[in-house]
């Protein structure tokens, strides 16, 4: 059985973060998932999918195919929680 530690933590000078906790046991081997928050704003990021749009050059129907692609591909990874 695992458990998790959540916490919210700043970023150091040097890009470490630092997670204290009595459930860390010394010598004990732990997996480590940071989550970055998006800093961008929406109109960068629809200027970036704008882009990506302008790069692919699609027709609209090839553009429908795309979509519908990348949506089973995500629906192949199971629920998104």
């Amino acid at each position: 059985m695992s458990s998790s530690i959540v916490k919210n933590v700043l970023v150091q000078n040097d890009g470490t973060v630092e997670v204290c906790s009595p459930l860390l046991k010394v010598g004990t081997e732990v997996e480590v998932t940071v989550s970055v928050p998006d800093q961008r704003s929406p109109q960068e990021v629809r200027a970036a999918f704008k882009a990506m749009k302008k790069a692919f050059n699609l027709t609209p129907d090839q553009a429908e195919a795309w979509i519908e692609e990348m949506r089973q591909e995500r629906a192949s990874f199971g629920p998104q929680e």
